[in-house]
C-alpha cells in the first residue's frame, strides 16, 4: 500500500496551546462528505479541536512491467489526481475555516479501505468521521463499505454520518431507499457484469 502523504497546512491562525482534540474526517468529492463535515461542524467539533481531513485518491495497481511511454502517462495522471486532492482537501479547509476551526489534510495515495485504516491508526485522533453514503445492501454485501470497513478495523471510535431522507433532498441528494442509477452502474462495472 502507497501511503504517499501530502500535508497541507492551515493552522497558522490558531495557537497550538488551545488545541485539544484531534478529529479526522474522511473526505471524497461525494455530497455525503460535504454532509459529514457540516454535521461535524454543527454538532461535533468544539473550540479547540483541529481537524484533519483525509483524502485517499487511486493509484495504479497493475503490475510493474509498465513501457516507458505508459509509465509517463500513468505518472502524469497520479499529478493530477494529487492535484484534485489537495484542491478537494484545501476546499474543507477553507469552509472549516470560515468556522473558526483549525484544520489541515492530507492526501493519501491508495485502496480507501486499507488506508484510511492505516492512516487512522498511524496517527490515533480522538475520532474518525466519515460519511454513509446509504448504499444499497446488495452493494454493501458484495463489495463491502468503507464506514463499515473503518468501524471494524480502526483503533479509535468510528462516527458514521448519515443524512436522512430530508436532509439529503436538501444537499440535491434523492433517495428513496434503492440504489440509484450511478450506483448501480458502479456495482453492475465491480462484479463483471458490463
Amino acid at each position: 500500500m502507497n501511503l504517499d502523504l501530502v500535508e497541507i497546512p492551515a493552522l497558522s491562525e490558531f495557537h497550538t496551546s488551545q488545541l485539544r482534540r484531534t478529529v479526522a474526517i474522511a473526505v471524497d468529492e461525494s455530497k455525503y462528505s460535504e454532509y459529514a463535515v457540516k454535521w461535524a461542524i454543527n454538532n461535533y467539533l468544539s473550540p479547540g479541536d483541529v481537524v484533519v481531513l483525509l483524502n485517499v485518491r487511486p493509484v495504479d495497481t497493475t503490475s510493474s512491467t509498465k513501457t516507458e511511454s505508459l509509465g509517463r502517462h500513468l505518472k502524469s495522471m497520479e499529478d493530477v489526481s494529487l492535484q484534485i486532492s489537495q484542491e478537494l482537501i484545501l476546499h474543507f479547509i477553507r469552509l472549516l475555516a470560515n468556522c473558526k476551526v483549525a484544520a489541515k489534510g492530507i492526501s493519501i495515495a491508495g485502496r480507501p479501505k486499507q488506508s484510511l485504516v492505516a492512516q487512522v491508526n498511524e496517527m490515533l485522533p480522538s475520532v474518525l468521521i466519515l460519511g454513509s453514503r446509504g448504499t444499497f445492501t446488495l452493494s454493501r454485501s458484495l463489495l463491502g463499505s468503507v464506514s463499515d470497513h473503518c468501524a471494524a478495523h480502526s483503533k479509535v471510535p468510528v462516527v458514521i454520518v448519515k443524512p436522512t431522507i430530508e436532509e439529503l433532498e436538501a444537499f440535491g441528494i434523492v433517495d428513496h431507499g434503492s440504489v440509484n442509477r450511478g450506483d448501480a452502474l458502479k456495482l453492475a462495472n465491480r462484479v463483471g457484469l458490463l
